[in-house]
């Protein structure tokens, strides 16, 4: 029998994210081994309009790319790009 372990994680949404999901967090349960590729490909299915925008992801105030594997309660800020000026 296969046994999914699932992870509790705390999403935050900033700038224009937070517009298109209509609130600024959400808490989800991923299973276990997911990368950010993963957590983008949901967030693209519960919220399409983030298919317009790059989305940056930072986990635990770390800097993350799409392989890197997502932490059993991890905080994760989900960010558009940044125009500096």
């Amino acid at each position: 029998m296969l046994l999914l372990i699932a992870m509790i994680v705390t999403l935050r949404y900033y700038g224009i994210l937070t517009d298109l999901a209509g609130k600024i967090s959400d808490v989800l349960k991923i299973s276990k081994g997911s990368n950010f590729s993963d957590l983008l490909h949901m967030l693209y299915k519960a919220y399409p309009g983030f298919q317009a925008y790059p989305v940056i992801f930072f986990q635990n105030a770390m800097h993350c790319n799409s392989e890197t594997l997502i932490r059993d309660e991890a905080e994760i800020d989900c960010m558009p790009p940044f125009s500096g000026g």
